[in-house]
């Protein structure tokens, strides 16, 4: 499996290197300026043309990554209210499994309660 996955990554890396030479080789050729303008407003934007075809890209890279960042966060704010709310309910199922020993003693019932499984992190 190790062996597999070292390949899976040599490929990975082999396909990024060439895709950034690519890119690379792309801009080479395409430094002449573009003018960019908006129609009703005055003035307008020299850039070379690799700025403006990559400039897209790398916004949508940065509003994508900041999406999943909020995202994570907020994944982790609700796991750990989940986790918090799970020992809260082990601790009231504690409290109410030794009410019932104390009624069943009382009582003179069987003191032997119901086998509980334990709380694992798997199974929250």
């Amino acid at each position: 499996m190790g062996a597999f996955r070292g390949i899976l990554r040599f490929g990975a890396g082999a396909i990024a290197l060439a895709g950034f030479a690519l890119l690379a080789l792309f801009a080479a050729s395409n430094v002449g300026p573009v003018t960019l303008s908006l129609w009703p407003l005055p003035g307008a934007l020299d850039a070379p043309a690799f700025v403006v075809a990559f400039a897209p890209f790398v916004v949508g890279a940065l509003v994508g990554g900041l999406i999943v960042k909020i995202r994570a966060l907020r994944d982790a704010e609700a796991r750990a209210e989940a986790q918090s709310r799970a020992r809260a309910l082990e601790r009231e199922n504690d409290a109410l499994i030794a009410q019932l020993a104390a009624f069943r003693a009382a009582s003179g019932t069987a003191a032997a309660g119901p086998a509980r499984p334990a709380l694992t992190p798997s199974t929250v």
